[in-house]
């Protein structure tokens, strides 16, 4: 089966305006071009579509059911012009972001949420990684935008300062940490899990970083995290945002001990020269500015 678009249309406009004369002026073409379009669209599809015998031409009942597939038809041409206009105006047809698990997801996802409400023609691919993961996984997959916490980079291009991370380290309420006498030393601490994420290095300034623990365990994400300290399961650094409420109810509190339960870990968004990034991943540079 070979169909034309402008069968389809031909189709279509005597469907919507009833007849011959309207639907040529409607379409731009002659009365003999649209009746020589949808005679050869009959023997395409071996179907008879229109009913001649009352005063106003009318699709036949077979015909009514074809056009409801027509329409889809054109609905998708319609589509495609429009992405191709935005392609044409500079809209990237890909975005690639990767972000440190312990940003805020509330902040990605507020600046995403803007590029959808302009129904830009743009996939938007956001990874989630940790720490060095971060910048293995923006190398690997040539991604556009980077959100990272770590102090040095290997690829110190453009970037964006965004607000500080305050990181707590916590306990449960329950937890044996919570009933040790006056300020906590280093070996009090050790003997207790500690909990970390995946990715974890040195270099955060975290004053854990220089323990020997000897009992830990590593999670996947600071959901995970979250969960495993809300158990009683062990201690271990969250980020402010995920556990304020815990911390206002009491069910988590600072690890009070002689080196500091207190940080702040500093993002930025790194990003490829701007002469190199489309129309998307500039708004989202954009976006991301009132987050500084």
């Amino acid at each position: 089966m070979n169909l034309s678009v402008e069968q389809i249309e031909a189709l279509d406009a005597i469907a919507r305006l009833g007849t011959f004369q309207k639907a040529a002026e409607s379409l731009g073409k002659g009365h003999s071009a649209v009746i020589y379009l949808l005679k050869t669209l009959e023997e395409e599809l071996e179907i008879k579509l229109l009913d001649r015998s009352g005063y106003r031409t009318q699709l036949t009942d077979e015909a009514k059911l074809i056009h409801d597939y027509f329409k889809r038809i054109l609905k998708n041409k319609e589509d495609i012009e429009t992405l191709c206009k935005k392609l044409r105006n500079s809209w990237e047809p890909k975005i690639g972001l990767v972000y440190d698990g312990v940003i805020d997801f509330e902040i990605i996802s507020e600046v995403l949420l803007k590029l959808q409400q302009s129904e830009i023609p743009t996939e938007i691919k956001a990874s989630a990684a940790f720490l060095d993961e971060v910048e293995k996984r923006f190398q690997s997959e040539n991604a556009d935008l980077m959100l990272t916490i770590l102090p040095h980079q290997q690829l110190m291009g453009p970037s964006i300062n965004l607000k500080p991370i305050k990181m707590y380290l916590v306990c449960h309420k329950n937890h044996p940490l919570n009933k040790e006498e006056g300020s906590l030393s280093v070996e009090d601490l050790n003997r207790h899990i500690y909990i970390s994420v995946r990715g974890s290095i040195a270099g955060l300034g975290l004053s854990t970083e220089q323990l020997e623990f000897s009992s830990s365990i590593i999670v996947n994400d600071f959901y995970s995290k979250k969960k495993a300290i809300m158990k009683g399961l062990g201690y271990g650094w969250m980020p402010h945002y995920l556990i304020q409420d815990e911390m206002t109810a009491g069910s988590l509190i600072r690890v009070k001990t002689e080196i500091s339960s207190e940080h702040s870990l500093l993002p930025r968004l790194y990003h490829r020269d701007r002469k190199l990034l489309g129309k998307g991943a500039l708004e989202i540079l954009d976006a991301f500015a009132s987050y500084t």
